[in-house]
């Protein structure tokens, strides 16, 4: 029988579906028909952790009738909208009628937490930002947990699964973990056994591990085996960002449990080449940032210039006052240091200073509301020659703030006037501390990413840099 045109492309498009035409990696491929009861993924990012959880979420349903997932992630924006678009990528045809899927939204609009498919399978969608007993309920074939979960939302997951034929399957790249985190995670997959890749030759990249407690530990770091889908450049530039982190390169590359050398120097991409009294060039525009002290030789502030254009920064000059100051005495000295270099307080086109309201801001007032007012008075204005803005903070930001400046001193794009004594001290000797001499340190490095993140944060290159987006 001859059908048409029409006809035969909607049997191509009911055949050479996503779920089929998906070509999983070696790390998870094995996974999709593994019957082992508990599964944690130690993995490095870039190997497609999240995608490939929901593609043995999506197989599972679609292959087995009145299949029950649970779907476990650390934000509700991630579980909802990045692990629920892929997993509506998989599921494409498949689902039962009334859902549907909203990119930026979620299911059925954001509107629901669960879904169902054709075949009467199950997927309830929960995050860590959830409380713990909102994790339980009825018992599930499947619960993946895509990041590693937190201890008191691990033990009512597991108490969740089918006592038969459950499954939990953990995915996970150790970074941004408290103490008490990681130690109870490793404590609970591997038990007292050592990290199964200390056994590895240099040259192994992946490998599986059966721990003596019944755990399944599968470790991926970084590689092209293990991620075929990128292109050499695509791998190297990877690798590059991550050289501006070598805190994190343990855990971000190799899949260790624990990444970072805690006795290096913090901001690595820094050499003296990064000094320099050179004028900045081209179309620029200037910005003060503050990191407000209350202790003693503890505050600084910080003069700079910057081009959008061509993602540069220079930093032209500090004031770190060695005794305690009061915020209108903060404003003088920021008022002398622009006018030293030419420049009016009307001519700051970005001002970023950290939250204070405690100690020097004695009204209650917040320290930058308090300068603001103070410069007001100080130039003679209506409103204040600009607004001071707080910095963007949140889960990764210091990290992100960190990386920007070690990847701009590393391209050259970061200029160091050597008048900026305490700045270079940080740069040279700083080891990541907030506490005794090395925390002395930590303000000037505090001022500097608040200033990198909010004059540059939002181009290609640094917005790029925020890993924990990813």
């Amino acid at each position: 029988m001859i059908t048409s045109t029409a006809e035969r492309l909607a049997r191509l498009r009911q055949y050479y579906t996503p779920l089929r035409l998906f070509q999983p990696s070696r790390v998870f491929s094995p996974l999709v028909d593994c019957n082992h009861s508990r599964i944690c993924v130690r993995a490095a990012n870039g190997i497609g952790k999240t995608r490939h959880l929901a593609w043995i979420t999506a197989k599972r349903m679609i292959e087995r009738d009145g299949y029950r997932v649970r779907a476990v992630a650390p934000t509700h924006t991630h579980t909802h909208k990045v692990f629920g678009g892929y997993l509506a990528e998989f599921l494409s045809g498949q689902l039962a009628p009334g859902f549907y899927f909203v990119s930026g939204k979620g299911w059925n609009g954001g509107r629901t937490s669960e879904i169902v498919t054709a075949n009467g399978s199950r997927c309830q969608f929960l995050s860590l930002q959830d409380a713990p007993e909102a994790h339980s309920g009825e018992n599930r074939d499947l619960i993946v947990m895509d990041e590693p979960p937190k201890q008191a939302h691990y033990i009512e997951n597991a108490a969740r699964l089918r006592e038969s034929s459950g499954q939990m399957i953990i995915g996970a790249t150790m970074v941004n973990l408290s103490p008490g985190r990681l130690r109870f995670l490793r404590t609970l997959v591997q038990g007292v056994d050592p990290a199964p890749e200390l056994k590895w030759p240099e040259d192994q990249s992946y490998g599986v591990h059966l721990h003596s407690n019944g755990w399944m530990q599968v470790v991926a770091r970084y590689s092209a085996e293990n991620t075929p889908w990128y292109t050499d450049l695509d791998r190297s530039t990877w690798l590059d960002t991550m050289a501006t982190s070598p805190w994190q390169r343990g855990q971000r590359v190799d899949a260790a449990w624990e990444g970072g050398v805690s006795d290096a120097r913090k901001l690595v991409g820094f050499t003296e080449s990064n000094v320099s009294a050179m004028r900045p060039a081209g179309s620029v525009k200037i910005g003060i940032a503050w990191d407000h002290g209350e202790i003693a030789g503890h505050q600084i502030c910080i003069l700079f210039a910057y081009s959008e254009a061509d993602e540069r920064m220079w930093f032209i000059d500090e004031d770190a006052p060695e005794d305690c100051t009061t915020p209108q005495e903060d404003a003088k000295r920021a008022v002398d240091m622009l006018r030293r270099h030419g420049i009016a307080p009307t001519g700051v086109d970005l001002a970023i200073g950290d939250v204070n309201s405690a100690g020097k801001a004695m009204s209650g007032r917040k320290i930058n509301e308090l300068i603001q007012e103070s410069i007001r008075v100080l130039t003679a204005r209506r409103a204040a020659p600009f607004q001071i803005r707080t910095p963007r903070k949140g889960r990764g930001s210091r990290d992100w703030g960190l990386r920007c400046i070690n990847f701009a001193a590393r391209r050259g794009s970061l200029h160091i006037h050597p008048r900026c004594v305490s700045v270079l001290k940080t740069m040279r000797h700083w080891k990541g501390g907030y506490t005794n001499e090395d925390g002395k340190l930590a303000h000037a490095a505090d001022t500097m990413r608040y200033a990198i993140t909010t004059a540059l944060g939002k181009s290609e290159t640094y917005s790029r840099l925020h890993l924990d987006y990813q």
